[in-house]
């Protein structure tokens, strides 16, 4: 109860909660009209089929979770007619999602001891609630449970990271490539306290029964376990209208064709599973070398601004890396790198990075979607080699943020001088 009160008492939760009434108030009606037809389809047949029998339908390739949210849509709204009506009104769950990972980055700020207000830098991002409230996706929804994973991580709230994070999944298999970097930031503390490994395992699985239930009950466990392992490869693009390294590498026409042709002897799936691997090892090390380091030392990670900032760099690196190498992709797969980076920006001081991938992020989705009509999409910043050079630039200068210290190291004492010099004369 004393919880609740000194939410209720909370400014930042009561100024969340308005923006929240005022957005649902301006919803956007529609949405990119595939995913709508996915959302429509799927509710009907639900209602035709039952839950359970859903997945006999080949292009159902949602994890339960969601499924659940669209049978508890279908039991509001009972007729096809009042489904396809009603559709925009799945924003709000998303939106409620959006919202709260917003107030749990403004609780971690105050932690730090930084203005919690600065986190309205990301809300009100079009870049962040375009996904949400123009194209009608639910990213919104795994990437709360990524960000709370994280920051209870961060917070040494190791079990529940886990258990968190385990729902991330449940939401979207793309979580998953997050997964070593909750259990690079939860190693220490399961560490020193072998009881919790157990714990989390015991709780974990009770918690994956009670989320299958209904399908384990009526022996769909093997659908469950083929949805999982075709995720890969269920639309063998290259690119799917995600603008990233393919499309600098082979143009639009190109960059739209089958994964499987070859490159140099290679599939180009081959190739963005290498690329991407490679990156994401660059993208998770600094902070392996980090915590190895302090851990070597018997000193548990300090939750400082130095250390999150770390932490959110290369959870933005690895979305960014997953997106901007990997073939399959679609042009919402960035959409976690928007907060990460933001966070990083906001506590770092450094936007340059959070403003370009917003931009490229805002622009790629417009160019598919055309919702802002008074725009002029023949402009040559909504050229797919533009926003994929933007992407470009942000791997670029993030992993060079990520190295800095490194990069530093190897500069001359005489080199640092001069910049220095030249800096100031630029000043």
């Amino acid at each position: 109860m004393n919880k609740i009160k000194a939410l209720l008492a909370d400014k930042y939760f009561f100024i969340l909660f308005l923006v929240f009434i005022v957005l649902i108030f301006l919803l956007p009606q529609g949405g990119y009209i595939y995913d709508q037809a996915f959302w429509y389809s799927w509710t009907v047949r639900i209602k035709e089929v039952g839950l359970t029998n859903i997945y006999q339908f080949s292009d159902v390739n949602y994890m339960p979770f969601f499924l659940y949210v669209l049978d508890g849509f279908g039991k509001i709204f009972t007729t096809p007619e009042l489904i396809w009506n009603n559709l925009h009104l799945l924003k709000i769950l998303v939106l409620a999602f959006d919202i709260s990972s917003i107030y749990l980055v403004i609780k971690m700020f105050q932690k730090l001891n930084i203005q919690g207000s600065k986190a309205f830098f990301i809300l009100f991002n079009i870049a962040f609630l375009y996904n949400t409230l123009f194209w009608g996706q639910v990213d919104g929804i795994f990437v709360f449970f990524v960000v709370c994973s994280i920051i209870l991580a961060l917070y040494n709230k190791t079990k529940l990271s886990l258990l968190i994070f385990l729902l991330a999944v449940n939401v979207k298999l793309q979580a998953v490539i997050y997964a070593p970097l909750i259990l690079l930031l939860t190693l220490p503390a399961l560490w020193k306290n072998k009881r919790a490994i157990f714990e989390v395992i015991v709780w974990g699985v009770l918690m994956q029964i009670i989320l299958l239930l209904p399908f384990l009950a009526a022996g769909k466990f093997p659908e469950i376990v083929n949805v999982i392992t075709s995720s890969a490869g269920f639309y063998q693009k290259i690119s799917f209208n995600a603008f990233n390294f393919w499309y600098l590498l082979l143009g639009p026409a190109k960059a739209m064709g089958s994964n499987q042709d070859l490159l140099l002897g290679l599939s180009y799936s081959l190739w963005g599973m290498v690329l991407f691997l490679i990156s994401f090892v660059a993208s998770i090390y600094p902070v392996f070398k980090l915590i190895k380091e302090n851990f070597k030392a018997k000193h548990p990670f300090q939750f400082n601004k130095a250390f999150v900032a770390k932490v959110f760099l290369s959870a933005g690196m690895i979305a960014l890396s997953f997106f901007f190498f990997s073939t399959e992709m679609h042009e919402r797969y960035i959409h976690a790198a928007i907060i990460m980076f933001g966070v990083y920006a906001l506590v770092k001081g450094r936007y340059f990075m959070y403003v370009v991938i917003s931009l490229a992020y805002f622009l790629n989705l417009e160019n598919v979607l055309n919702h802002l009509t008074s725009l002029d999409h023949s402009l040559p910043i909504f050229a797919t080699r533009f926003i994929a050079s933007l992407y470009a630039i942000v791997v670029v200068c993030g992993f060079v943020s990520l190295y800095e210290e490194q990069i530093k190291k190897r500069i001359p004492e005489k080199t640092k001088h001069q910049l220095k010099k030249l800096l100031k004369q630029s000043k």
